[in-house]
């Protein structure tokens, strides 16, 4: 349970704190490591580590800063609710972050939005981005759906090394087709990502180093013969949609009509490696 004293604490170490955790949090005390209580902005300049798990927010709602409270910020963990109401995390230190995990609703996407926060120019140093997306896919607000999140978080997979992105059922449509190309990437982690086969193939032209690749399989393959493809039909698809990439590790899960189907064609993919 956090105290005015556990607050008082940090408030008075800000200075020096270079890794701070904050398990279990309120946001009205993590608002009160922000401002002294005579309302004076309160900095942590040698802060390079913060992990906090943010359990409400107050009623007021999410505060927007005007300082940046930590300008030496290259890691940000963020489980739970996001604290602030616009890009003030990733104003902090954007071009030398280098890991990136926090919620999107659809309110604060349109504020990044505002903000230019998902231009990958201007993150220099990222790695890793772990994106949990509330709501999901159709859930609208001022004309924004999920789709248009999660590309937001593929522009961003153009720089980093590794993409997470947790929400339920993306179609992929849209996305794919939207696609930039990026050697970078090596690890995506998509398992609500709906692909089929031409798309899974159109996925890994893209990123031709990715070398772990977690998505789900929607195909509903022709030529059905009982409870698996036909012969011929697996020599087509063979013939016709080698994939050749550096995947080393595939994980997909198969929500068609025939889990065996799924099964033949996990295997084929992976033995394209």
């Amino acid at each position: 349970m956090w105290t005015d004293i556990l607050v008082h604490i940090i408030q008075a170490n800000a200075h020096t704190l270079q890794t701070l955790q904050l398990g279990e949090i309120s946001g009205e005390d993590f608002d009160k490591l922000l401002f002294a209580n005579d309302s004076q902005a309160i900095f942590y300049p040698v802060l390079w580590k913060l992990e906090l798990h943010v359990t409400s927010m107050p009623m007021i709602g999410r505060p927007s800063l005007a300082h940046v409270p930590f300008p030496s910020l290259i890691h940000f963990d963020n489980s739970h609710i996001h604290p602030f109401n616009d890009d003030t995390i990733l104003r902090c230190n954007r071009a030398n972050l280098e890991f990136l995990r926090m919620p999107l609703d659809p309110i604060l996407f349109e504020q990044l939005v505002r903000a230019d926060a998902f231009n990958p120019k201007t993150y220099m140093s990222l790695v890793r981005i772990e994106f949990e997306y509330e709501g999901g896919p159709f859930m609208l607000y001022n004309g924004i759906d999920g789709y248009s999140m999660v590309s937001s978080a593929f522009d961003m997979a153009q720089i980093a090394y590794s993409v997470k992105i947790k929400m339920d059922s993306i179609q992929s449509s849209p996305i794919i087709s939207q696609l930039r190309s990026s050697s970078t990437l090596q690890n995506l982690y998509a398992p609500g990502l709906n692909l089929n086969l031409c798309q899974l193939n159109q996925l890994l032209q893209h990123y031709p180093n990715l070398s772990s690749l977690a998505c789900t399989f929607v195909d509903e393959f022709e030529g059905i013969a009982g409870d698996t493809p036909n012969t011929r039909f697996i020599r087509l698809m063979r013939k016709d949609c080698t994939i050749k990439t550096k995947v080393r590790r595939l994980e997909m899960a198969n929500v068609g009509y025939n889990r065996d189907v799924g099964v033949q064609a996990t295997s084929l993919f992976y033995s394209h490696r």
